[in-house]
């Protein structure tokens, strides 16, 4: 006789699966109009040809994937872009096939308070806080364990603190602990994502604080978020914090928790 299967079961079940699914990471195809995905030339061609920033990234990303260090004298022209997006996207590339100086940009890039950037944003000021936000995402995607220091420093910048806790906790080296401590209480409106990094060295009491956050939060998002970072980390003690999560009043919060479940 088989054994039923209860809707709380279920629930863990979901969670779970969630878990184990591993995250993507530069293997997007980048495809031009009508054919399959790029060869050497044609994603060197796209990421020239890239008209916004982002477009440009995923290129990048794609090119990392190749491996094929054929393509850096094609790429290191745009590290003299005063386009710090585009600049920092060309030292991705460099970086993720084994560059060195490729990661000693994007640190700079990210302590870089200057006002010598070409402005897309409404000052020169918004500029710089996003282009040292990409700059911390991308030594976060690198997991680049030089960037460390720098990141535990931008901790203390309410500007991008998030993100370089959110870079840190990717790359997973807990010598940043002080750093991260220090930012949940000095900034507990970006606590979550101090608390993911913590978590994701393994630190039982950040799970406490990413529980509180998912369960507790008025803001929707930011429940959404701990949800997505709780799944991320793929420890089991996230699992029945996950759970009830499938409860919350908000659709946007126990979609993002499905949505991960069928990836």
């Amino acid at each position: 006789m088989r054994a039923s299967v209860t809707g709380s079961t279920r629930a863990f079940m979901v969670v779970a699966l969630a878990l184990v699914v591993p995250e993507t990471g530069w293997t997007q195809a980048v495809s031009g109009a009508g054919m399959g995905p790029l060869d050497r030339a044609g994603l060197l061609a796209a990421f020239n040809d890239a008209q916004y920033f982002w477009q440009q990234t995923d290129v990048a990303r794609q090119l990392a994937a190749l491996g094929d260090r054929s393509v850096l004298p094609a790429i290191e022209p745009y590290l003299a872009t005063n386009d710090r997006r585009r600049r920092s996207n060309a030292a991705f590339i460099l970086a993720a096939l084994g560059d060195e100086r490729g990661v000693d940009i994007l640190i700079g890039e990210l302590e870089d308070t200057s006002a010598d950037r070409a402005v897309d944003e409404r000052s020169w000021q918004a500029q710089t806080t996003s282009d040292r936000y990409f700059a911390a995402l991308l030594l976060g995607e690198l997991r680049a364990k030089a960037a460390v220091p720098a990141l535990s420093r931008a901790t203390r910048d309410p500007t991008i603190n998030y993100q370089a806790a959110y870079a840190l906790g990717n790359i997973g080296d807990a010598s940043a602990t002080a750093a991260l401590r220090a930012m949940v209480a000095d900034f507990p409106d970006q606590r979550l994502w101090a608390a993911y990094a913590l978590a994701a060295f393994g630190q039982r009491d950040a799970f406490t604080i990413l529980e509180e956050e998912s369960a507790g939060n008025p803001m929707w998002t930011n429940r959404r978020h701990a949800v997505e970072l709780l799944g991320k980390i793929g420890n089991p003690l996230a699992i029945p914090i996950l759970a009830k999560s499938l409860r919350d009043e908000h659709p946007n919060v126990r979609v993002a928790l499905r949505a991960r479940s069928a990836k």
